[in-house]
């Protein structure tokens, strides 16, 4: 059976955006730094790498434990800050707002924020202040043209906010608003402006739109009905007062990353075939593309997504990118030779065209990791996962402290006795404050959707620890099916944690969450057998050696 890119949770949603490491957050929801050389070590970069953070109690209180409306204060600065800072300023900041957060809480509230970079020297810096005034350009379509629209989909990427909607993006053309304009239009047709987010999440990104009202997906396994609707930019001005055609092209500058304000100008093409010294510079800028781009491969590895990759790529190489004569991502990608987008496990990352996404690379072989790779119990229990098992267990009448151990706890880890004890004793706590609470009607919609969340949990979590079990090289599983395993970790992960979080919210998103485990199941049917192998050889060979 070969792996299907369906059943996902919506990657737009704030919960379930990447976390800012690169990671993303994304983060990306699947990136996932896999170190190469220590044993028990695929855990701990598996729990850096979700959502969830389920190696760091401390973060996760941090996290959740902030006031509402001090989280919102703190982001709606982050979203308008245009200068580099450090934690201390952003300390003393935080604090002029009335909020009270002390050093290490505003140091980790950055690290985990997915509008912000860190930079070199300890100082920070927003994606509002890489991107606000950078230029890009998109080149529309002749079907654009017909229908005298421009189609946002990935091409603002990563130069806007990535939670944001293309819909819901603003054009400006010499200070007047261009006005929005709806289009039908074939749901191929329609993917084409969106197949940087990966045909595993564009068409989510499609139904989105405010235009498709009333599509579900669920319905059809996350496919999309033959025909869809997309929200554009009417570009009717510029057709009638410049007389743009196929071929000219829109330079865009951001000028406003907050609000999605883009201002664009008409790059209007000379007739005549002769080439432009504007088009030895733009071919000499795809050239530096391409070249950040490998560099970028080298360096940081497949990144939580594709977005991400290209703002690291960016922000690293603004001053060359960022240009009038820029071309765009789009274009490079339908005529380079060495760059393609390449399937990555179950999702879609940029690499060397035709080569396989390796799992492992310089980017996530960690020489400075200490030789003490135990793995302790408290490592694999979060707050919200203790949770969890607690309520499936009561809406099935039959709770007991073992029943959510063995939930919680890898098949094969065994507990010594002081674990057990005080694994035992957070249970207690836990279960009497669940109980305390405890609804069995309000929580009925969810009983199924967690339940079937914490069995593929499970199953996952335990096959990851027989994988570090083996203290062999990562480099030696399949890469790819090593890939997936981490991307349903970090998915699932993110399910409970949802459920747990914001149980309003996944009540409302039960049948696609559903639809996503149902996804999640049958890739994990699909490539288990072969880690499975993996592990039994690796254990002969054990056995052989000893003997």
């Amino acid at each position: 059976m070969k792996p299907r890119k369906a059943g996902f949770p919506h990657p737009f949603r704030p919960q379930n955006i990447r976390s800012n490491s690169p990671t993303s957050a994304t983060a990306g929801l699947a990136a996932v730094a896999l170190p190469s050389h220590h044993p028990e070590q695929l855990f701990r970069v598996l729990a850096q790498n979700t959502g969830s953070r389920l190696n760091s109690q401390a973060e996760y209180v941090i996290f959740y434990s902030m006031e509402l409306f001090a989280e919102q204060l703190m982001n709606r600065y982050l979203r308008t800050c245009l200068s580099l800072f450090s934690v201390k300023e952003f300390t003393r900041t935080v604090r002029q707002l009335g909020i009270a957060a002390d050093y290490d809480e505003c140091e980790t509230f950055l690290d985990m924020n997915a509008n912000v970079f860190a930079l070199t020297n300890g100082r920070y810096i927003t994606r509002a202040g890489v991107f606000t005034g950078r230029y890009f350009s998109i080149k529309p379509t002749a079907l654009e043209l017909a229908e005298q629209v421009l189609f946002p989909g990935h091409r603002c990427m990563p130069f806007v906010d990535p939670d944001e909607l293309s819909s819901s993006l603003r054009f400006f053309l010499n200070g007047q608003e261009l006005p929005r304009k709806v289009v039908e239009l074939n749901s191929s047709a329609a993917e084409s402006y969106y197949f940087l987010y990966g045909d595993e999440f564009s068409p989510q990104y499609i139904v989105a739109d405010p235009a498709n009202n009333g599509v579900s997906l669920i319905d059809n396994e996350f496919l999309l009905p033959p025909k869809v609707k997309l929200t554009g930019v009417s570009l009717k001005s510029l057709i009638t007062r410049y007389g743009f055609k196929v071929g000219d092209r829109l330079l865009c500058r951001v000028a406003d990353w907050n609000a999605g304000i883009i201002d664009v100008e008409p790059i209007i093409r000379p007739a005549g075939r002769q080439l432009k010294r504007t088009d030895v510079r733009r071919n000499d800028w795809y050239g530096a593309l391409e070249r950040a781009l490998e560099i970028s491969f080298d360096r940081a590895g497949p990144c939580a997504s594709i977005e991400e990759q290209l703002a690291l790529v960016f922000l690293e190489n603004a001053a060359a990118l960022c240009v009038p004569d820029c071309g765009s991502v789009e274009e490079l990608l339908m005529d380079s030779q060495k760059i393609s987008a390449e399937q990555y496990g179950i999702e879609t990352r940029l690499w060397r065209r035709g080569e396989s996404v390796p799992a492992i690379g310089s980017w996530n072989t960690f020489s400075d990791m200490p030789d003490d790779t135990t793995v302790s119990a408290n490592f694999f229990v979060t707050d919200f996962l203790i949770d969890a098992s607690i309520k499936d267990h009561l809406a099935e009448k039959k709770y007991t402290a073992d029943g959510v151990i063995a939930c919680i706890i890898p098949n094969g880890y065994v507990l010594s006795q002081q674990e057990r004890e005080a694994l035992c004793t957070r249970i207690a706590t836990h279960a009497a404050a669940v109980r305390s609470r405890y609804n069995h009607f309000a929580d009925f919609p969810l009983t199924a959707v967690r339940h079937d969340a914490l069995e593929l949990y499970s199953q996952v979590n335990s096959l990851v620890f027989q994988i570090d079990k083996t203290n062999m090289a990562l480099e030696k599983y399949p890469q790819q099916e090593l890939v997936t395993i981490s991307q349903i970790y970090s998915h699932v992960a993110r399910i409970i944690e949802m459920i747990e979080i914001h149980p309003d919210e996944a009540i409302q998103e039960c049948d696609e969450l559903a639809l996503s485990l149902d996804g999640m199941h049958y890739n994990y049917e699909c490539i288990h057998e072969q880690l499975d192998a993996v592990i039994k050889d690796s254990f002969h060979c054990r056995l052989r050696v000893s003997t």
